[in-house]
């Protein structure tokens, strides 16, 4: 499956000569232009970016389908955009994904899981919407757009919906966005000889993100805070994306402050540090005028390799 991120990265490679870096304030680059203009550009995953912000769900028309697939299993997230608000629903979690917060757990389930590099499991499904409150067409600074969203998460375990919102501001090639949500997550004391018992976590999760467009390159620094009943947990991501005609070459850096073990792959044991680093790497070609398909290595955080495609007309 690595071998797939090799691939990509000399397909880039060997197409270079034919001048392929873009512009996505100018032109279409992988989709771009019309997919993901109402949230961080630099992130690869469109859903993503929804779960945990609403305002950047696409008003823009269109419809975006994304596929995630890894082991077997696919997550499957839906987008569409009627021009000055838009709707997408995803049944998949943003917890323990590259871009998204930490998951909860016990120690027992969490070496067990990365061991198996298993992804985490979902409990909930995500719906959103977003309506663009203002635009104005220009060059440069004088090119502003801003969208509010809002979303509900429906929680399969016990039928709960936890509200939340964001909003997001585009100024020229400058993009900010913030957004706080309630979420709860009910943790399996299997492990502790309960079979049946659950204890049920609740939690705010509350994040704020600025980027920059430089020409074909995208740049982007998000943190997240996780307000634990006793503790908080914060998660910060720097991503840098450059823009082909062709498609996008994504890398990311994660660091994570929390209390939560953490997994050491050299030695196959757990650690009581509080800081956690990762890597991410992607990449993503255009195959047709409205498909796209890419690796990504790390963004279910087993250090694995995942496939996406995306469907977008």
């Amino acid at each position: 499956m690595k071998s797939l991120v090799v691939f990509l990265i000399a397909a880039f490679a060997s197409s270079s000569a034919h001048a392929l870096l873009c512009n996505p304030a100018q032109e279409l680059c992988g989709f771009v232009k019309g997919q993901r203009t109402s949230g961080s550009p630099a992130k690869p995953s469109s859903s993503n970016n929804i779960r945990i912000n609403p305002s950047a769900v696409p008003t823009n028309k269109m419809i975006g389908i994304e596929g995630l697939f890894y082991k077997g299993e696919v997550d499957v997230s839906l987008a569409r955009g009627l021009g000055r608000i838009g709707a997408a629903i995803s049944p998949s979690n943003s917890e323990e994904t590259f871009f998204g917060p930490p998951g909860l757990e016990s120690d027992i389930a969490l070496l067990d899981r990365k061991r198996q590099a298993i992804k985490y499991p979902g409990q909930k499904v995500t719906l959103a919407t977003a309506v663009n409150l203002y635009e104005k067409k220009g060059s440069g600074l004088s090119n502003i757009s801003m969208n509010l969203g809002i979303m509900g998460k429906y929680h399969k375990y016990d039928g709960a919906v936890t509200p939340g919102g964001g909003v997001t501001l585009n100024i020229g090639p400058l993009n900010i966005g913030y957004a706080k949500y309630k979420d709860r997550h009910h943790l399996s004391m299997a492990d502790y000889l309960l079979p049946d018992v659950y204890a049920l976590v609740e939690y705010e999760v509350e994040t704020i993100s600025a980027g920059v467009f430089l020409g074909s390159l995208a740049l982007d620094y998000s943190i997240l805070q996780m307000y634990m009943p006793t503790d908080r947990w914060e998660t910060r991501v720097g991503t840098a994306s450059i823009f082909l005609k062709r498609g996008i070459f994504t890398i990311a850096v994660r660091s994570e402050d929390s209390s939560r073990s953490s997994y050491n792959y050299s030695l196959d044991t757990l650690s009581s540090a509080r800081g956690k680093t990762e890597s991410f790497l992607g990449a993503q070609l255009t195959a047709g005028s409205h498909f796209m398909i890419g690796a990504f290595y790390n963004y279910y955080m087993v250090r694995e390799v995942s496939l996406a495609a995306t469907l977008f007309f």
